[in-house]
């Protein structure tokens, strides 16, 4: 069973691939992610949600970690603004850290790898969170706006997890994902994408990449 099933979030709510709505699929259902990987993390919180290049990340710390972000990113834009998050696929655990924390927030994330991080802002990003190569690809895109990332010129992502106490999930801002249903249990061996990674989560299903 699928927690917290939704209605289909309007287009321009949707989750972003390089800031383009993804496209319609078959076999999709609507969730709200963050409440989907709480109760995943309440029923089961050491199962591994994520495994990247051996790094486990299990359904509690990834909840855990989230939370405390979103924490510090809702200090930085207002629920509905969209933010940029730019991440590599080495770091594919800590973009579902970012992308949970912009949900919890009510942001609205769109998501790019640093190599393709257009060089303008018209698809109105107030800020981004960046892995490393993210960063340093933000940076020389001479793109503006506030940057939680690692990496020089950025505010440290993990300082700022440390010092803010985990964000209550609060479904005033909610903001629905339309995700491809995965049937579960069993595991996704990658590379995968950033759509069969959201859908893996909602399904509990464990994602084991690199």
């Amino acid at each position: 069973m699928t927690p917290d099933v939704m209605e289909a979030p309007p287009a321009t709510d949707r989750p972003s691939i390089g800031c383009q709505a993804l496209d319609d699929r078959p076999l999709t259902t609507a969730v709200w992610l963050p409440a989907v990987v709480a109760a995943h993390a309440q029923r089961d919180p050491s199962r591994t949600a994520i495994e990247v290049a051996g790094r486990p990340t299990s359904f509690a710390t990834l909840h855990r970690r989230s939370r405390k972000l979103a924490s510090s990113l809702g200090g930085l834009a207002a629920p509905g603004a969209m933010v940029d998050i730019v991440c590599c696929a080495e770091h594919l655990d800590e973009l579902l850290v970012a992308y949970l924390a912009c949900r919890t927030a009510g942001l609205r994330p769109c998501v790019h790898m640093p190599s393709e991080l257009p060089a303008d802002r018209g698809h109105g990003a107030v800020g981004a969170v960046a892995c490393e190569s993210g960063t340093a690809a933000w940076q020389a895109a001479g793109l503006r706006g506030w940057l939680v990332g690692d990496g020089l010129g950025a505010r440290w992502w993990r300082l700022l997890e440390l010092i803010h106490p985990p964000l209550e999930l609060d479904r005033s801002h909610a903001i629905a994902d339309e995700v491809d249903l995965i049937r579960g249990p069993g595991t996704v061996v990658g590379p995968g994408d950033i759509r069969t990674s959201l859908g893996a989560l909602a399904a509990g299903v464990v994602q084991r990449l690199g």
